[in-house]
């Protein structure tokens, strides 16, 4: 027992020691995101895992339903500024919709309803972040092509823009 302990100890001690080599210029963030795309629109969080690296997840409400996409992202120091960085990365994202839509089709001029889903898709992103030095502020813009499947056998692309606050951490 005491040897496991020991072990355990030791093992986090060199973790600690290990990431410890790692700062980026913020270690995480919430905040809002703007986007071209209402699925986009909503809260995001920011954590990076290594001084480059980061996790993003991003959560918002559209059209009744709800978007989760969660981003591996790589910074870089843009002209050799480090508050000014460039990233880019890819992930994938879910939306879920409950209820009914209904809509009429132009060519027959019949009322649709339409049942609500799922649909699932991968994520690329591609931006520029400044972080503020004097207030603990990151400002964002980004482009986020995407494409997704939803379960009625449908299909569809776009690359959102957006911007982003976020406070820093």
């Amino acid at each position: 027992m005491k040897r496991s302990v020991l072990l355990l100890l030791a093992t986090v001690a060199l973790a600690n020691f290990s990431f410890s080599q790692y700062k980026p210029f913020y270690r995480g963030a919430v905040g809002v995101r703007a986007g071209s795309e209402s699925a986009t629109c909503g809260l995001t969080g920011k954590i990076f895992l290594s001084q480059h690296g980061a996790l993003e997840a991003i959560i918002g409400y559209a059209n009744g339903g709800v978007a989760g996409t969660l981003l591996f992202e790589q910074h870089l120091p843009l002209f050799g500024i480090k508050e000014f960085q460039m990233y880019y990365g890819a992930g994938a994202h879910v939306y879920a919709k409950s209820g009914y839509d209904n809509y009429t089709e132009v060519d027959s001029r019949t009322l649709v309803y339409k049942e609500g889903g799922t649909a699932y898709g991968a994520d690329a992103i591609i931006g520029l972040e400044y972080k503020f030095t004097a207030i603990p502020v990151a400002v964002s813009l980004d482009l986020k092509p995407y494409f997704q499947f939803n379960q009625a056998g449908g299909f569809n692309a776009a690359v959102d823009k957006s911007i982003g606050l976020k406070l820093t951490f």
